[in-house]
């Protein structure tokens, strides 16, 4: 007599559940565990090439959800996927599974110490740069910056700028040291100077705070406006009728 291809009912499958309870209750031995290992070694797992019910799924998530794997058991597994080269289709559904779940505070604590004082390669470095080269970077504006600066936009002209301001960072104070200040232009206009029309307005800024201009824009000019209205009464740069130090003239 064979069993192949019967399906139980659901009261048969609930009756053998209940007789089974208990009977695997005694854990196995060290020893036992490695002779099971040994001997599945090679083999292919029981559930592969299975393809199972949505239902079926959602109750193996289900009965696996709140189980907290052993410390051992953890090492276990990482040491089982380091080297593993996951392949586009394995990599395109591990990172569909994740879309739209929150990581928790403690698991991105966990992964940014994973991350610290790791060098990154090269490669690495390569890669991430041409990830957010041209169009796929979150401040491209059509290409903007590769545009020439206007004639007036001088070192001359900067230097009239940083002198007005006293040499300091407009946003975090920072003094001039050794390296001169960025000269930024508030309406992020690279031809403010001799456009029509555009009321030329320039703040110095350390490196540090003018990177963070490039985020934002809406922000940092209406910021800057205002500081230059206010503060300054619209006034940004010595007029060329100034005498500016002999140093910086040089």
């Amino acid at each position: 007599m064979t069993m192949k291809g019967l399906k139980h009912s659901p009261e048969t499958r609930a009756k053998i559940g209940a007789a089974n309870i208990g009977k695997h209750s005694k854990p196995r031995t060290a020893e036992q565990r490695a002779k099971q290992s040994e001997a599945m070694k090679g083999k292919p797992g029981p559930n592969k090439g299975k393809k199972f019910s949505p239902e079926s799924r959602a109750k193996m998530a289900a009965a696996q959800r709140g189980r907290k794997h052993s410390d051992e058991t953890k090492r276990k597994i990482a040491a089982a996927s380091t080297g593993r080269v996951k392949l586009g289709e394995e990599r395109r559904k591990l990172s569909e599974a994740r879309v739209g779940k929150p990581l928790s505070a403690e698991t991105c604590a966990k992964l940014s110490a994973a991350k610290k004082g790791k060098p990154k390669s090269a490669e690495w470095r390569a890669k991430l740069g041409n990830a957010k080269r041209g169009e796929r970077n979150p401040a491209w504006l059509g290409g903007v910056s590769f545009e020439p600066y206007c004639v007036k936009f001088n070192k001359e002209f900067k230097e009239r700028v940083r002198e007005f301001f006293g040499r300091q960072c407009v946003e975090c104070g920072a003094p001039e040291n050794g390296v001169r200040l960025c000269v930024h232009h508030v309406n992020f206009r690279k031809d403010s100077c001799c456009a029509e029309g555009v009321v030329p307005l320039f703040v110095p800024l350390c490196p540090s705070c003018h990177a963070k201009t490039n985020y934002n824009r809406d922000y940092w000019e209406i910021r800057f406006t205002a500081l230059i209205n206010e503060q300054h009464g619209g006034r940004c740069y010595l007029p060329k009728v100034d005498t500016l130090p002999e140093e910086v003239t040089a």
